[in-house]
């Protein structure tokens, strides 16, 4: 018997890859495409400073204006890059005086720096201000559009009034070697003087001490008399015959 064999038709579809153009790392091809096709969101790295600007279907083409593209052969697309947009950091004082200059150029992390300016007076610096947040020197912000980092300042500490000076003396601690001084040195004096003589007026006197006290007297008195004796004789008033 006659055998008839039929072709059998099927739809001719294609393959879509991707190339980092610059870029790093790998996108899957996509396969089986066919007429209408959605460009995907991007997965490769940028180069250093650039980021993302669209796909194209030459290595130097144009971007492709459209999310949507007709395939109707294999197609290779490629990741177009663009400079990373700039700004500008500038620094305000804040009532503090002398100036920072601006950093122009920058884009995405940026370092804050030491505080340059002069503090106004009775103040110190505490901390930069970036869009009404503090943050300390040497912390890490995203900058994404022009930026004015504000100066803040804390009033500088109180020295503490219970010792000005660390290497002073305290005026109200006597001195040792001294034997005190001031009112407190006054009061030890007074009342030593004060036990003294009260302890004086309440002991009595024993019978030789008052033995001792007429003989001292009796000397005195001698020893005058005896002076007077030499005086009147040297005169020539004793011993005239």
């Amino acid at each position: 018997a006659d055998v008839e064999v039929k072709a059998v038709w099927q739809d001719e579809t294609f393959v879509v890859a991707f190339e980092a153009n610059g870029g790093k790392g790998n996108m899957d091809m996509v396969e089986n495409v066919r007429g209408a096709y959605n460009l995907p969101a991007n997965s490769f790295t940028a180069p250093s400073g650039k980021q993302f600007k669209g796909w194209s279907l030459a290595a130097d083409g144009d971007k492709i204006s459209t999310s949507l593209i007709n395939v109707t052969q294999n197609t290779l697309l490629y990741a177009l890059w663009e400079p990373l947009p700039t700004y500008t950091v500038s620094f305000s004082a804040n009532g503090g005086t002398g100036t920072m200059s601006p950093v122009n150029g920058v884009s995405g992390n940026y370092t804050l720096p030491a505080n340059t300016f002069t503090a106004p007076q009775g103040k110190q610096f505490k901390c930069w201000s970036v869009g009404g947040v503090e943050k300390a020197a040497g912390t890490q912000i995203t900058v994404s559009e022009n930026t004015t980092v504000t100066a803040v300042w804390e009033d500088v500490p109180a020295q503490n009034p219970q010792n000005p000076d660390p290497g002073s003396q305290n005026p109200e601690t006597p001195d040792p070697e001294q034997g005190g001084s001031g009112e407190n040195g006054n009061n030890n004096s007074n009342s030593n003087s004060g036990n003294i003589e009260s302890n004086s007026a309440k002991k009595p006197l024993s019978s030789g001490g008052i033995a001792g006290i007429a003989i001292a007297c009796v000397v005195v008195v001698a020893g005058a008399g005896v002076g007077v004796f030499f005086l009147l004789k040297k005169k020539g008033i004793i011993g005239k015959k």
